[in-house]
């Protein structure tokens, strides 16, 4: 190994550190924005998606349908974008500390409506945000399993 290959070692560590770095800046951002959005939809008063403003009318009229599992696709929303960002093996620990304090955080949520006079907590629900968060991360490890390279042809022994 020569000197250029020492630098481009390093100069690599230092771009990973920086995918690395904006990849949990990115995080961050989403897990902010998708839990305020999550806070107001479990806790504001009224149960119907209508409140929320920016949700044209076929999904307002589809989340109503499917009352229950609403909380399902919400819960995989919030925590499917962080969990693909932290797809890597190295992620392992991190992505999965992640998942249990947003799974933390939404439980809370719906537990919090306990204390709402206008709306109601459910097991479901609980039983939806669980399975929400578990399926975001059934899927990233599917999407990691896929997109792994398989070892040649050429490099397994043949008996022949």
């Amino acid at each position: 190994m020569d000197v250029t290959d020492q630098i481009d070692g390093g100069g690599d560590r230092v771009n990973r550190e920086r995918i690395q770095a904006w990849r949990l800046h990115l995080v961050s951002g989403w897990l902010v924005m998708t839990l305020s959005i999550a806070a107001y939809a479990i806790l504001k008063p009224g149960t119907t998606a209508a409140d929320l403003a920016v949700l044209p009318n076929p999904i307002i009229a589809w989340l109503d349908a499917n009352f229950n599992f609403r909380t399902f696709v919400m819960a995989l929303g919030v925590c499917l974008v962080p969990a693909f960002l932290l797809v890597s093996e190295t992620s392992d620990r991190r992505r999965r500390l992640l998942l249990t304090v947003v799974l933390t955080v939404l439980v809370g949520l719906e537990f919090m409506q306990l204390w709402i006079p206008t709306r109601g907590f459910s097991w479901p629900d609980v039983g939806y945000t669980f399975a929400g968060v578990g399926a975001a991360e059934c899927f990233t490890l599917l999407v990691r399993l896929i997109s792994s390279p398989s070892a040649p042809a050429a490099d397994q022994g043949c008996s022949v």
